[in-house]
């Protein structure tokens, strides 16, 4: 990428995409793809009707938007009209919708009208009760004829608008935007409280997927598929800002389906893949696996939950992977470590490997801020590019997050080995103490997911009269297995502390994890307390 190493920020890649490489594939689904000379037109209609709807430069735009050709382009056409991107996830709720937009004080909402079975348009009507003030303009790409709510109005219609809008207004309008400006407000969240919006710099995240595209080897013309949503850290870093700094084919898939995803990586012959533990199961477990074609596959990028090694020497058997790279990552900073590609399947189940080489880490005590020796837990720091500047509006959240030398506290519990290896010990907000012992969910949870009838489990602490907390374990078995409580509960103590032992196990079909793949802590405290409600 020589000619494109001195541009540092969103609007000047995709204008030398266009002008250097404009017939490569921007995106490509199972429904429709796009090249950059197309895309750039397509944004630049969009952006001029955001204009001429009186968007102006550092405004704030909202994504509503499934994986495909119309996220791109809207993503593209608020970054030429010089706003910052917020994007959203399309499981919220309206009432979810109206917070951030509240929040972020949006001048702009592009949505869809109906995916799957949710009728956004449907829910307008609830996000704009008692007004948002801020919010100037609500695009919706219709999908279907219908009447939409005051002051919606069809894609078309913006882009009917924009005609208006001088080519000199479009070009200004990005000629202002500056490296460190902040290019999007990645929403945590919220699983345990109300979603902030990390602000990412342009140059932070260009930063982030060059080395991305140096540590993977990729080079032009390479293919990714990206099953993660767009409005996700990592399917925006992979699927949109990668491939526009270095031509990296970026396939993705509106809802994941393991024989359709077969189908695109035959067609394109991805290198890489990435995605949630849950895809590489389901592209393992599929039955016609063997009528596809996936031998361009070199490695895998999972991460989000823990296995064992002989799961991962599965997955790579069966999708023919180098290496399944495991991984930790925050909507804050992106990728934080990774194991390599050539690490044995041992590590790449137990660690999230090394921290990423443009990062400076620590493992610190979280109550006194001193630096952990090798071999104890504590909460890991990081400082460098891709770190977010801070909470959008929120400086009492940013105050408790960063440090004032520009450390992020990442509310993660690790330990780091002698030879440099990450291991996930918990989150802060995770922990519990039983009888006066810390106890963190992920060390009971890797320890129960060994157990061979168990495919997935979940630990939560619920409250106790003696102990003041302890263990409870949801468990979803393998398919056509089960166990009863006592042969799990032998087989967690023959493994683990007694304290740690959980002393509760409820079966469950599902383990509730968000389309970010973080577990939905809400949810499971919800359920918790029903379980033991029930019991009394």
């Amino acid at each position: 990428m020589p000619a494109r190493e001195a541009l540092r920020t969103l609007p000047a890649l995709l204008l030398a995409d266009e002008a250097e490489a404009g017939e490569t594939l921007a995106l490509a689904t199972d429904m429709e793809t796009i090249t950059y000379r197309a895309l750039a037109a397509a944004a630049r209609r969009l952006a001029a009707g955001l204009i001429a709807a009186g968007v102006a430069p550092g405004d704030r735009v909202a994504l509503w938007l499934p994986n495909g050709v119309d996220w791109l382009v809207a993503h593209w056409a608020g970054t030429l009209a010089g706003a910052i991107l917020v994007p959203l996830n399309t499981r919220n709720r309206p009432a979810e919708v109206r917070y951030i937009l509240g929040q972020c004080g949006a001048a702009a909402l592009i949505l869809r009208d109906r995916f799957l079975q949710t009728d956004y348009a449907a829910g307008l009507g609830e996000i704009l009760s008692g007004g948002l003030p801020d919010l100037r303009a609500v695009i919706v790409r219709q999908t279907a004829p219908g009447d939409l709510p005051t002051p919606a109005i069809a894609w078309e219609e913006a882009e009917r608008r924009g005609a208006s809008v001088t080519p000199d207004q479009l070009a200004a309008a990005s000629a202002g935007v500056m490296p460190d400006d902040v290019h999007v407000l990645q929403y945590t969240s919220g699983t345990t409280g109300f979603p902030k919006g990390a602000m990412l710099t342009h140059d932070g995240l260009i930063q982030m997927a060059r080395h991305h595209y140096a540590k993977w080897d990729f080079t032009p013309g390479d293919a990714i598929f990206v099953p993660n949503p767009m409005s996700h850290i990592i399917g925006l870093v992979y699927c949109v800002v990668m491939p526009a700094a270095g031509l990296v084919v970026p396939v993705t898939v509106a809802t994941f389906d393991a024989e359709r995803a077969l189908a695109l990586i035959q067609q394109y012959h991805p290198a890489v893949l990435t995605g949630a533990p849950t895809h590489f199961q389901m592209l393992a477990d599929c039955p016609r696996l063997d009528e596809y074609d996936v031998s361009s596959l070199r490695f895998g990028m999972a991460g989000g939950a823990g296995t064992t090694p002989e799961n991962v020497r599965r997955v790579m058997e069966r999708l023919g992977l180098r290496a399944l790279v495991n991984g930790l990552g925050m909507s804050e900073a992106g990728s934080v470590a990774h194991t390599a590609p050539d690490d044995p399947p041992e590590i790449h189940a137990t660690t999230v490997g090394r921290p990423m080489p443009w990062l400076e880490t620590r493992i610190v005590d979280a109550a006194t801020g001193a630096d952990q020796p090798d071999g104890q837990p504590g909460e890991l720091w990081i400082r460098g590019p891709g770190v977010m500047k801070g909470y959008f509006r929120d400086p009492d959240a940013t105050a408790h997050a960063l440090t004032p030398g520009g450390w992020l506290r990442t509310g993660d519990l690790l330990r780091r080995d002698a030879d440099g290896l990450l291991r996930f010990v918990g989150r802060l907000k995770e922990m519990f103490t039983v009888g006066g012992f810390n106890v963190y969910p992920a060390e009971v949870e890797r320890v129960l997911a060994q157990h061979p009838a168990v495919a997935e489990c979940a630990v939560v602490g619920v409250a106790d009269e003696r102990l003041g907390e302890v263990p409870l374990a949801f468990v979803r078995f393998r398919t056509g297995a089960s166990a009863p409580d006592d042969e799990l509960r032998a087989f967690a103590a023959a493994r683990l502390a007694n304290y740690k032992v959980p002393r509760y196990y409820t079966i469950v079909e599902r383990i509730p994890i968000s389309s970010t793949g973080k577990r939905e802590l809400r949810t499971l405290d919800e359920w918790a307390q029903a379980v033991i409600a029930a019991r009394r």
